[in-house]
């Protein structure tokens, strides 16, 4: 088997990652006492005796926090090669990756929602402002909903077409 070895260059620090600092039932394992947090990154291969991977090629990974880490290129590991020319590296661990995807995916494939239906965003900041593009385009109102003042009046004061549940800037 042929192996490549990649530099990571970039973390990501996700929600879903609280959920595995407890042992319980999840669709992700927790994560293991004495061993390197795993997560989504974006690395560099610096070495390569693999022909999927060039030096120079970067990649997204599973293998999170840890400076190097070796592959063997098999997909089902999680790595994937990505293009840099698409944009800022960085923006394969958000918009480009997991959280774009749940963003466009959750409403408009799953969800099915119509023009002018009314969406409740109840979730972390980045699908939020993931939504308001789509939710702009696609609906006539949205709601969203927050436990954080600060990010509610930044929101609020940026995008005016935002509206909460009950009316005020607390919730």
């Amino acid at each position: 088997m042929r192996f490549s070895l990649i530099c990571t260059i970039r973390m990501s620090v996700d929600p879903y990652m609280r959920g595995r600092m407890t042992e319980r039932k999840s669709y992700v394992p927790p994560f293991e006492l004495g061993k390197s947090l795993e997560g989504r990154c974006v690395g560099k291969v610096v070495k390569s005796k693999n022909n999927q991977f060039a030096v120079g090629d970067y990649v997204l990974g599973m293998k999170g926090w840890r400076e190097y880490w070796i592959s063997d290129g098999n997909p089902a590991s999680g790595i994937s090669k990505i293009d840099p020319n698409r944009g800022p590296i960085q923006l394969f661990l958000g918009i480009f990756g997991m959280t774009g995807l749940t963003a466009y995916v959750g409403p408009l494939r799953i969800g099915q929602l119509k023009e002018g239906e009314t969406v409740f965003v109840s979730a972390s900041a980045t699908p939020q402002s993931l939504l308001s593009p789509l939710a702009i385009n696609h609906w006539s109102l949205w709601y969203l909903r927050s436990a954080i003042f600060c990010i509610l009046q930044m929101i609020r004061s940026s995008l005016s077409f935002v509206r909460f549940p009950n009316g005020d800037d607390t919730t």
